[in-house]
This record gives C-alpha cells, structure tokens and sequence, in this order.
C-alpha cells in the first residue's frame, strides 16, 4: 500500500518500486475508456540474513502461522489497539443493540479513508487483525464471526473462573480460538482443496484423538514464493461476480455486483444484511476451476464508484510472480514429479480449453508459462477442486506449517500444550458451529459449510 501513483508519471521521475503494466490500445475493456496503464507496485525488500547480497526477499507483515492473525494482528500495537481491556474481550461496535442484534467489528475511526473507496461520510470501514478485511465483503463477514466467537468464549471463560484477570482470559481465549482454526482448515478446508491422495502424501491428516509427534524445529514454515505469489491465489478462479444473500430459510433475497462491495463494506450496516450475506456464502456455488477469471475483478477490482474500470486482478497475479523471480509453470511441474514439458503440445493432456495452444501463440518457449496461468488451467486432481501442481505446492506448504509450529494445536510437551480434554472438545469444532453461535439467527445450516447443501 504505497501512497504515491506511477502511471502518468515520466519514467525518469517515476520511484524506483514503480513497475506499472502496460495496457494495448486495442484492449476490448480499458481501450475505450483510453486507459493505457495500471498502477503496480514492487513488493517492498526486505533485509537478506547477514546483510548479504543476492536474490531479493520481501517483507511478509503477517505471522506465517495459522494462529488467527487475521483476528488478533501480528503486531504487539495492533493487538492492543483491538482488546478491551476488560475480562478479556476483543472491542466491537454494538450498533445494533436497539434490534437485538450481536455486535459489528470496531470502526476505523483514526484514519477512516484508509482501504475504503466511496465511504459514505456517516459510514466508516472496520479495524480487525488483518488488514485486508475490508477488501471483500465475506472477509469482513467471516471476521465478525471470529471476533463474537472470542467475546462469547471470553466471556464463559470468565463465568467459569472468576478469579483470572483479563490478561489470562485473553491469552487462553486467543489459544483456543486459534487452535480451533487450525482443526477447522486442516480437517474441513485442506481435504476439499488438495484431495485426499495429497493429504495422505503430505501427512496432513489430523489425528483423530491423543497427541501427534510429528513437530521438527528444524523446519522452516515461512510462505514460500510459489504459495504465496501463484498457488495459494487459486481461489480467484472460483469468484462469482455477483454476490448474492439468502435468508434464514435459505431463499433467494437478492444480489449485488462484486465491485460494488470491494473496499466497501457498507452493506453491514443495515440490520439483517451480515446474516443475509452468511446465507449467500453457504448456499452459493463458487465459480469453475478453469482459467476463467471473473470481470468483477479482471476489470473492477476496487474501482472506484465515478469510475468505469479498476485494477485486473490476474494482471496483478502474474505481475507479482514474475516481480518475485518466480521460476514458470513448467519448472514446478517437473519440481513436483510430474514430469517437464518439452513442447506445448506436451501440456494438452493435463490443460483445459485449448489452453496448451493458446499459450503457444502467447509465449515464445513452454518455459514461459506463468506458474499462476499454468496452474489454474490444469484438470482438476481427482478429490480436490484444484490441479496436480497447485495441490503439490499448497500441500508441501500446509506440511511445513504443521511440522514447524511449536505451537501446533496437536504438540505435546511445551506449555503451550492443550491437555487431552482440551484437545478432544478442539476436535468437535467446525466452521458451522463457528456460524451458528454467532450468526444473529441462522436456526438451519449444513453441518458441512464449505460443501453446497444436500436439496434432501
């Protein structure tokens, strides 16, 4: 997020982490509107081990653990700024007490432009662990959730011990809710994502009772290039372009363009709409694994309310990649054992839609295939909703996590350790739960939220 702009500025002039994208005049989307440029921006470097010289890295803000950052923030200044301070409650906004509603996240109030386009001037975005969390309205959903389920456990905490000050409430609240997300993405997200052959590989699969010993100080768990810049960005193939809202019979209520509710999640302020918008995350499909990207976001990611186009996600995708040095498509297939392709005509089994010879009038060498490009265009691993080389990486960077984190929910032997009681109530979590205990009133759900509703 740097505050100066690149495009329409000479070259000469331009800050060195300028790196804009090109846009032909004969674009069918921005040509007419004589849009030839995109704002991008380089990833900020960050310092190499010992100072030395080589290969540039880059700053990750965020805690590389599955450890709710999203909730509790990565910094000490940020935590701060979102605890109460008393019996171990997280600040929320009770804007809709009047109507028996529980609770919103916090409002920016300090810097309320930040992040937010078009903000009504009595309306402000929301302040959560994660910046990001006004950038799409279910993020802005799914936090809110997180950030009730914290208070309501804090606040059973505190009822069942009395004696423990807000600092002891807060920390093991933080601890449970955190292990909880853990169980949740390893035994609900991963097994849809890479299949099961993949969990099985990897050693992803949770245990079902006792401890798991399987912890190895030596292993580094810190994102890797490829998950970060390419692999873990599957999901943009899935976006809908409209969002829709269901109510709490799970009927049909009602839609909204996509880019109407990037950077501004406005919505929530009507009474009603947070459960609406859960209605609409559990019972709508999500688009095709194909190359296919939505224009909401190809064309209208954040774009402003006066304006007629936005940024183009998959161009800021491949961007970012090729910024990062990160090695092709074909380089990760054959990382991965699948083996390396010599021509494109070598791809057309494992590519959708023609894509091998598209991609042979684009690129000049089969080694020139973007890692993102090339991943989402795969046929889907039996079991999982995504390619072979995307569920390698994904899967690879899922082990680290569990390996390396000697705060995994499942260790034994640190202080940080649940006890085997704790460890089997952690075990009976699901993302549902998580819903209907702080939904405002979802009376109906599928036990299995990530997976569509059976009609029967």
């Amino acid at each position: 997020d740097h505050d100066f702009e690149c495009c329409g500025i000479e070259p000469h002039l331009q800050h060195p982490l300028c790196m804009t994208i090109a846009i032909p005049p004969h674009d069918p989307l921005y040509g007419p509107m004589g849009k030839t440029c995109m704002e991008f921006k380089r990833s900020v470097a960050g310092q190499r081990p010992s100072c030395t010289l080589g290969p540039r890295v880059h700053i990750n803000t965020l805690t590389s653990a599955i450890d709710a950052n999203f909730l509790y923030g990565s910094t000490e200044e940020l935590a701060r700024k979102l605890r109460l301070f008393k019996g171990g409650l997280m600040r929320t906004w009770d804007r809709f007490h009047e109507y028996g509603l529980k609770p919103l996240l916090p409002p920016e109030s300090e810097n309320p432009e930040r992040d937010c386009i078009g903000r009504p001037r009595h309306m402000f975005c929301f302040i959560a662990g994660d910046e990001r969390v006004n950038e799409q309205i279910h993020l802005t959903v799914l936090h809110t959730l997180y950030v009730r389920d914290h208070n309501q456990i804090a606040l059973k905490l505190s009822k069942l011990n009395p004696h423990w000050d807000d600092e002891r409430i807060y920390q093991e609240t933080r601890h449970l809710v955190a292990g909880a997300v853990q169980f949740i993405t390893y035994n609900e997200f991963l097994p849809l994502v890479v299949g099961d052959e993949m969990m099985h590989r990897y050693n992803l699969t949770l245990q079902p009772h006792g401890y798991w010993n399987g912890y190895d100080p030596n292993v580094h768990f810190g994102p890797a290039h490829a998950f970060q810049s390419a692999a873990f960005r599957f999901g943009h193939t899935f976006i809908q372009g409209m969002v829709r809202r269901y109510n709490k019979h799970h009927e049909f209520i009602g839609e909204d363009p996509l880019r109407n509710l990037l950077r501004q999640p406005f919505i929530v302020y009507e009474p009603g709409k947070l459960d609406e918008l859960i209605g609409g995350l559990i019972n709508t499909p999500a688009q095709t694994y194909d190359p296919f990207i939505t224009e909401e976001v190809s064309g209208h990611l954040f774009q402003e309310p006066h304006m007629h186009v936005g940024l183009d996600l998959p161009a800021l995708n491949l961007g970012r990649a090729r910024e990062h040095g990160l090695p092709g498509y074909n380089i990760f297939r054959e990382w991965c054992g699948f083996g390396r392709a010599q021509t494109f005509e070598d791809l057309e089994p494992y590519l959708q839609n023609r894509t091998a010879f598209l991609y042979s009038k684009i690129y000049k060498h089969v080694d020139d295939i973007d890692l993102w490009s090339g991943g989402i265009s795969e046929y889907r691993l039996p079991g999982a909703i995504i390619g072979p080389t995307f569920a390698c990486i994904v899967a690879r960077q899922f082990s680290n996590i569990r390996r390396g984190d000697r705060f995994w929910f499942e260790n034994s032997g640190f202080p940080s350790s649940f006890t085997p009681d704790q460890l089997a109530e952690l075990r009976k979590a699901t993302q549902a739960k998580i819903i209907c205990d702080n939904a405002d009133d979802m009376p109906t759900i599928q036990k299995w939220v990530m997976k569509r509703p059976h009609p029967h």
